[in-house]
């Protein structure tokens, strides 16, 4: 079976657009996973003197720094102030100004330190533990920046910045409400700060209020164009409403005022996803990791991209990197399982599959993955109680109802893969993998106009995929399109060189025409690519007969029946070409083990029926034949022996009408126009018995060589022309 790669991108990797929590104190409850929220970092104000009147020696070089810093000279203030700091560590205002610039810098950590210090030397600056709050807050304590935030408002209600903080601390733990609330004070605090206009638009943004969080944004940065956290919530804002364009204008304009800040390169990196530019999205997550690689989800969300570039290994060794760090987040083995799917690790997928339902027991996109990979293992009853488990959960999911679709058509539930295919289509008109699949439910109902129309609908939707190709051609071969047949057929091919099953469709296709020679290419470069691949052998069996090349016709067989052993067909065919060497006893045992391995072959009944016209009487002959045409009226072989057989018994006007019944099927068979030529003559129409004589001779017939017995060697029906594939994963 040809099987193609599942591209159901849009099921399988959330593009996930906030941090995870990973400190102690601080771990997200995965049950309230939210996938809008968006890591932000809460920008302070510049610093200010706060009461200081007089000015001394001690304290010039220290509002040098701070000169420096709201410059954006930021290591030279550190320089400063740890010189000062040398000097004389009891400085609070030194600490203060050293633990903000530290913050600016994202040196997180070091700022804590410091503000430590200068909390520990002045414990009544409010404005020192917002601050402190801030720089936990980059460190994901964000409990510990709301108590720093509760302190710093008890101690100086009016300290807008604190509320602002707060609010951030609150936005990231999921309290949005109280977030609103906190950004509502620090407005009426100072409604001309840039961030408490940022603040609100973070608290908007999380909210799922998009368009006032970019109005908020907007007004954030009108007041501060450099104000780079409202470019990232701005941009991340965009990106939730699909205009990503913009949405990266910010982010580049974040990453230019803020190369450190993660959560930018990260948020582009989605807007760059979502536009389809994986490599531009695994790029920016790159970046994000190497700006801090603590956090899990730049891991998931590189794995993504590169899943999507097709590097599987390096999506799996990234998710891998992503749940040691977050071991119960579910999506990281649920996209690692994507991964595993297309590497055929099957076994690895499912185990990945279910700890994400373990670990989030209503998780339809696990569930539909996990359906998935069972249907890509053969365990086609689990695969389809998996997606009805996933449809219970999303009743409107295409891909599960395409799964199940795919996994009935397997298991021979025709209509209800039909009824599952036409859901899908229902949902998603553009998923030809349902088109393939239903194709296929109608070829084995024996619909073949549906079966073509659907193959056609999935090339026209993806014109690079070889198994609709295949499954038209099989359509065309039953509608009589023969030409049509090989053209598709060659497509495949041209598309897929080793799709096996497009060259035996193609040998079918050239039988048919006759073209013996091409059909024993096909089969035998089948063979290279399958050397076990029984149908090829009986295909080429049949080509070799023929071609009057019996010896090669059975030692094929002879091979089909060693890797087959319950191939009817192959049986059957071997009877036909023992029946040309005269071996009648053993052709008619070889057709009795076909009819008994499967009762409804009606080619078995027919070559039986030739066997018995040189060792039994002619009506059992007549018996077998009328057995094979019961089965398949349109059988060559059944009528041309049961007009040998009536001829015998000298029912010659029955017999002409089996003759006339052989020719409107094969108008080409020059030895029916012979036979009947002889039928004619028998009932006294002699002028028509000469036309029919010339049109055997203008066919290629060869009176001389004419076998009474032999008159009609027909198509044994040995073409494996079933496309035997539902549309591939």
């Amino acid at each position: 079976m040809q099987r193609l790669k599942y591209t159901a991108t849009s099921l399988l990797f959330s593009l996930l657009l906030c941090a995870p929590m990973h400190k102690a104190d601080a771990q997200p409850k995965m049950e309230k996973f939210d996938p809008s929220l968006v890591q932000s970092r809460t920008q302070v104000k510049p610093l200010v003197d706060q009461g200081r009147q007089e000015s001394n020696s001690e304290f010039e070089p220290v509002d040098s720094a701070k000169d420096l810093i709201r410059k954006g000279n930021l290591p030279e203030a550190v320089e400063i102030l740890s010189k000062v700091l040398a000097l004389s560590n009891n400085n609070a205002e030194a600490y203060k100004a050293r633990g903000y610039a530290y913050f600016r810098m994202w040196e997180a950590q070091k700022a804590v330190d410091d503000f430590n210090k200068a909390i520990e030397l002045d414990p009544n600056d409010a404005l020192c533990y917002a601050r402190r709050g801030a720089a936990l807050g980059d460190l994901l304590y964000y409990k510990k920046l709301l108590a720093d935030c509760n302190k710093a408002i008890a101690m100086d209600p009016k300290c807008a910045e604190a509320y602002c903080i707060r609010a951030h601390g609150y936005n990231e733990i999921g309290k949005h409400d109280l977030a609103h609330k906190d950004c509502a004070m620090a407005m009426k605090l100072d409604p001309n700060s840039a961030l408490v206009w940022n603040q609100m638009g973070c608290a908007y943004g999380h909210t799922g209020i998009y368009d006032k969080a970019i109005e908020v944004c907007t007004k954030s940065i009108e007041l501060d164009p450099n104000y780079w956290s409202s470019r990232n919530h701005r941009g991340y804002a965009y990106c939730r409403i699909g205009e990503y364009k913009k949405a990266i204008a910010d982010l580049d304009k974040c990453i230019e005022l803020a190369p450190k800040f993660a959560p930018a390169y990260k948020n582009r990196g989605y807007a760059y996803g979502q536009m389809g530019n994986y490599r531009k999205m695994a790029e920016d997550s790159d970046k994000a990791i190497q700006v801090d690689p603590t956090i899990p989800l730049y891991w998931g969300n590189r794995g993504f991209a590169y899943g999507q570039l097709g590097e599987y290994q390096k999506c799996i060794d990234d998710c891998t990197v992503a749940i040691s760090r977050q071991p119960k987040f579910p999506e990281y083995y649920n996209n690692r399982a994507w991964a595993y799917i297309q590497l055929h690790n099957f076994e690895k997928a499912v185990e990945d599959c279910s700890k994400a339902i373990e670990l989030k027991p209503k998780f339809a996109g696990a569930f539909n993955n996990r359906a998935w990979a069972y249907a890509e293992w053969g365990q086609f009853d689990k695969a389809i109680a998996d997606a009805t488990a996933c449809l219970d959960l999303q009743p409107k999911m295409a891909q599960a109802l395409r799964t199940r679709g795919y996994c009935y058509a397997r298991t021979g539930k025709y209509k209800e893969a039909i009824a599952d295919s036409t859901a899908a289509l229902k949902l998603d008109p553009k998923c030809w993998l349902a088109y393939g699949d239903r194709s296929f439910a109608y070829e084995k109902l024996g619909q073949y106009q549906l079966e073509l129309e659907d193959s056609s609908s999935a090339i026209s939707l993806n014109p690079h995929y070889p198994v609709a190709y295949n499954n038209r051609a099989f359509a065309q071969i039953q509608l009589g399109n023969i030409e049509k047949a090989v053209e598709d057929t060659s497509k495949a091919i041209e598309l897929a060189p080793n799709f096996a099953l497009a060259y035996l469709n193609r040998a079918s296709a050239f039988e048919r025409q006759k073209k013996f020679d091409r059909q024993i290419e096909d089969c035998s470069k089948v063979i290279e690519i399958d050397p076990k691949c029984a149908a090829a052998y009986i295909s080429r069996a049949t080509a070799e007969g023929n071609l009057g090349r019996f010896e090669k016709e059975i030692d094929d067989c002879n091979k089909a029946i060693e890797l087959a052993p319950n191939s009817a067909l192959a049986y059957a065919n071997r009877g036909y070409a023992l029946e040309q060497r005269g071996e009648f006893e053993k052709a008619i045992a070889d057709c009795d083990k076909a009819l008994q391995i499967n009762p409804h072959l009606a080619i078995a009944y027919g070559n039986k029926a030739c066997a018995l016209g040189e060792i039994g009487t002619p009506s059992q002959q007549i018996a077998e034949c009328e057995k094979a045409l019961k089965l398949d009226p349109n059988l060559i072989s059944a009528y041309a022996n049961r007009c040998l057989a009536r001829a015998k018994l000298a029912q010659y006007q029955e017999a002409l009408e089996d003759c006339n019944r052989v020719i409107s099927l094969d108008s080409s068979c020059a030895s029916a126009y012979f036979l009947r030529a002889q039928l004619h003559q028998k009932l006294g129409d002699l002028e028509s018995a000469e036309k029919d004589k010339a049109a055997a001779v203008k066919l290629g017939f060869n009176p001389s060589e004419a076998s009474p017995t032999k008159a009609c060697r027909v198509q044994v029906g040995s073409s494996i022309v079933s496309s035997g594939s539902v549309a591939g994963h």
